[in-house]
């Protein structure tokens, strides 16, 4: 097994990146999905960008629909954080992101809702209360990728390679 420290993007580099170039970006800041297609893109192998924006689009909807309905339980501060992605996150989707194309396989449009589902759900969701079914989650994909078995698949693999200890030390390691 390939330890963990030779494979992937360290929050600490990512912060050394942007003190280095003097980029704009704030590192206790959150900042909109669509700041981060490009990025997107390469860690998940899309080789159409409109499909990636598409199921952008509709994780951004789907998100919308569950703050609208739990709109009596969480504060505007909270609403902004959830509608955003902070760098920190933004690292750990990378790392999974890269961990479900490259070892477990995955196409790029199951690895991107299935490593949504686990960041927002571990960092996002638990904390403000909001929860989207895997349904939900599996949704996003396009109509022409969505079976009845690939979503038996994705309910499957969500759970077993959602909790290896794999990602468990990517999704709470501070590295």
């Amino acid at each position: 097994m390939i330890q963990q420290s030779n494979v992937y993007l360290k929050f600490r580099d990512v912060i050394k990146a942007i003190n280095k170039n003097n980029t704009k970006r704030n590192t206790q800041n959150f900042y909109k999905q669509e700041e981060y297609t490009s990025t997107f893109a390469q860690i998940f192998c899309f080789k159409d960008k409109k499909i990636l924006e598409i199921m952008l689009n509709k994780w951004e909807k789907a998100i919308k629909d569950e703050i609208y309905n739990c709109k009596d339980f969480i504060d505007g501060s909270e609403e902004y954080q959830i509608e955003r992605l902070s760098l920190q996150e933004m690292t750990k989707i990378i790392n999974i992101g890269k961990y479900a194309i490259n070892v477990l396989k995955m196409k790029p449009e199951i690895a991107l809702a299935f490593t949504l589902g686990l960041v927002y759900g571990t960092f996002i969701f638990e904390p403000t209360g909001l929860c989207l079914t895997l349904e939900e989650i599996y949704s996003i994909l396009p109509k022409n990728k969505q079976t009845k078995y690939g979503y038996k698949t994705f309910q499957k693999r969500y759970f077993i390679d959602g909790t290896s200890s794999e990602i468990s030390k990517i999704l709470f390691s501070n590295i």
